[in-house]
């Protein structure tokens, strides 16, 4: 359902020619093993979909480009480059395709931490009859979106031991009623329990916010203190 989810994406928005949105198509935790949770996001720029995903704990993306003679199961070269960054490279799988698009996905954590902070970001795909190179535009929707992905997925593979949440309860709008976060940017505060107050505070990590998976996640960011 997710891959078609994507595809429609880009059948819906192919006439789109710029797209500096993220639309999120899931985001939900299994009920019966809390170590699968599920996040996907979509984007479309010049008619071609890119998903920001996590499935069962695991970081990937996935990218819509002209099918050609691809089928499914095989791989291709996949290039990134974010701003003026050296060129990163990697390995995709095509995960479907039919006769306009193919999914390929690839990808994983390290790749996501490399876009982090892209004003402008391109993949370039190589296979044995074509290269193609697509760009897609970075900025405050994106890094919410590599940040929701990454909670999901951070979640779910950082354990909380009992001593964690003793020493760093999560936060909530009324322990924290003494600041006023309103006109504060939560991306500025250095400390993961003041930055997570500021999220619930502002309804960033959702109606029902993982605030402790979210400082778990955060404690593992550079720069950040408890």
């Amino acid at each position: 359902m997710l891959r078609v989810g994507i595809f429609a994406a880009v059948l819906c928005y192919c006439n789109v020619a710029h797209a500096s949105y993220w639309t999120v198509q899931k985001n939900e935790r299994d009920p019966f093993d809390k170590t699968k949770g599920t996040f996907v996001a979509t984007t479309v720029e010049d008619g071609h979909a890119l998903a920001v995903r996590c499935l069962e704990g695991t970081l990937s993306l996935a990218l819509s480009i002209p099918s050609g003679s691809l089928d499914r199961g095989e791989t291709l070269d996949v290039k990134i480059v974010s701003d003026e960054k050296d060129p990163i490279s990697t390995e995709g799988g095509v995960l479907n395709s039919n006769v306009m698009f193919a999914l390929v996905q690839f990808g994983d954590e390290d790749t996501l931490k490399y876009l982090a902070g892209s004003k402008k970001f391109f993949f370039r795909t190589t296979t044995t009859s074509s290269t193609n190179t697509f760009g897609f535009t970075g900025g405050k929707s994106f890094e919410d979106t590599i940040r929701k992905a990454e909670v999901a997925c951070g979640a779910a593979m950082t354990p909380t031991s009992p001593q964690i949440q003793t020493t760093s309860p999560s936060p909530s709008p009324t322990a924290q009623a003494s600041t006023n976060w309103t006109n504060k940017d939560c991306s500025k505060e250095r400390s993961c329990a003041s930055q997570t107050a500021c999220l619930v505070e502002k309804h960033q990590l959702g109606d029902e916010p993982d605030t402790v998976g979210y400082i778990g996640w955060c404690r593992r960011q550079p720069g950040m203190i408890p």
